[in-house]
């Protein structure tokens, strides 16, 4: 899961240019922006509300956590594309809304991915709440 978290990020990284520092904000599935999202700018990943639509809910968990590790990615020269989600956790200060936000949908992709527990509805759904405070703190700290 790290490996391929790794290299998704390394993948999606080497299509927009190696993260040429600039700064975006995500957009929170199911919001207007979200919605009209050309696929280029969401870096070719997986649409979480789409997956959501098909039941397919650890898929769009991990879509949401791809999500905010590329944006993650975009603005910190200092990832490397080879670090683990857990790693890029570290990273963040523990005391910060990124971090807080963040840490649930890394601990629950590795529940689903190592543990092997299934997703479903409900923990899609919390995991969309962790989505949403972590663009609101990406874009509080874009600024």
């Amino acid at each position: 899961m790290a490996l391929a978290l790794g290299a998704v990020l390394a993948l999606v990284l080497r299509r927009r240019g190696g993260g040429d520092g600039a700064v975006s904000s995500p957009a929170a599935p199911g919001t207007p922006d979200a919605a009209g999202d050309a696929p280029e700018r969401r870096g070719g990943l997986p649409d979480p509300d789409e997956l959501f639509r098909q039941e397919r809910y650890g898929e769009a968990i991990h879509a949401l956590l791809l999500r905010a590790l590329l944006e993650l990615g975009r603005r910190s020269r200092e990832l490397a594309p080879s670090s683990t989600s857990r790693e890029i956790v570290r990273r963040l200060a523990p005391e910060t809304a990124l971090f807080s936000a963040l840490l649930p949908l890394v601990s629950a992709v590795e529940r689903m991915h190592f543990g092997r527990q299934p997703a479903g509805r409900a923990e899609y759904t919390d995991c969309a709440a962790h989505y949403r405070r972590f663009t609101e703190a990406w874009r509080a700290t874009a600024r």
